[in-house]
């Protein structure tokens, strides 16, 4: 496969969850997750970003902005040591 062309791939696994891919190329991105294990792997790194760390980031930029505890500052660092190990881990 192109290179440039597997590297749109990774943009596009990044974009869907930011509700930026058309229907169009959530096809073909689905299409290729089928047979490329590192985009598949990319796309489920993307999701655990966008479940776990983005939401500990805004508790903890809300906890800022309210001068309430903050507790949300454990939960964002436990969410980053997380996906560091993640990437610390994987082969190259």
């Amino acid at each position: 496969m192109n290179p440039q062309f597997h590297d749109e791939f990774v943009a596009l696994c990044a974009l869907y969850y930011s509700g930026e891919i058309s229907e169009e190329e959530w096809a073909l991105l689905q299409i290729h997750m089928g047979y490329c294990d590192a985009c598949h792997e990319r796309f489920l790194e993307f999701q655990q970003i966008t479940s776990d760390v983005i939401p500990a980031m805004a508790a903890a930029a809300a906890s800022e902005c309210d001068n309430t505890p903050r507790e949300s500052v454990k939960s964002l660092e436990d969410a980053e040591k997380r996906l560091m190990s993640r990437f610390v881990s994987r082969p190259a």
